[in-house]
């Protein structure tokens, strides 16, 4: 129990968030563990990682998303265009683009 209690501030900048979205989280009974000591809200760090945690979603298989973008092309660059597209970073259509484009200026 001597684990230091972090204001809503504090507890947004973890979050990448604002102090309202915590505020509207908590109304809505979302969002981080919160205490309320002498009618202030404060978070423990403890409570912002469970709540990381229970929203963690695991990608999908990257050979499921390798499928939609098999083409030949030097290894290390259709892996990164590859893994680009599995993480979200680019739509599989843009990274089907990018290598037909790429063999095309390697040709």
């Amino acid at each position: 129990m001597s684990e230091k209690l972090l204001p809503p501030s504090q507890a947004a900048e973890l979050l990448n968030s604002t102090t309202r979205t915590l505020k509207l989280w908590r109304r809505m009974g979302r969002g981080p563990a919160f205490h309320r000591v002498g009618g202030k809200v404060f978070y423990r760090l403890e409570g912002i990682d469970s709540f990381l945690e229970r929203g963690r979603v695991e990608p999908k298989g990257a050979e499921r998303c390798a499928r939609r973008v098999r083409v030949a092309l030097r290894p290390k660059v259709k892996g990164l265009i590859v893994w680009a597209a599995c993480w979200g970073l680019i739509s599989s259509t843009l990274a089907v683009w990018l290598i037909a484009r790429l063999r095309l200026q390697a040709a």
